[in-house]
């Protein structure tokens, strides 16, 4: 295989890299707008999580019973669901 690759005149070789290249920057071009969908639904679930871990904490600061209370029962619930 080296061999024949080394006796191809060096124009056809050029050009099956420029061929290659050409098919690697138009992949590449077709994919950023998906790799950047992904990443703009990541930040926004990232952005989802911080807000709804604030809220959380900040309704279990103004009330701690309450939610105590939904605790043990959510995990009594999960017990029985589990056994």
């Amino acid at each position: 295989m080296k061999d024949s690759v080394k006796n191809l005149p060096r124009s056809t070789l050029d050009r099956a890299s420029a061929n290659v290249h050409e098919i690697v920057d138009d992949t590449a071009s077709a994919i950023a707008p998906a790799a950047n969908w992904v990443s703009d639904r990541i930040a926004e679930a990232s952005e989802s999580g911080s807000n709804a871990v604030g809220q959380s904490s900040h309704y279990i600061s103004k009330n701690p019973i309450k939610s105590v209370a939904i605790a043990v029962a959510a995990g009594f619930l999960i017990a029985k669901i589990v056994r």
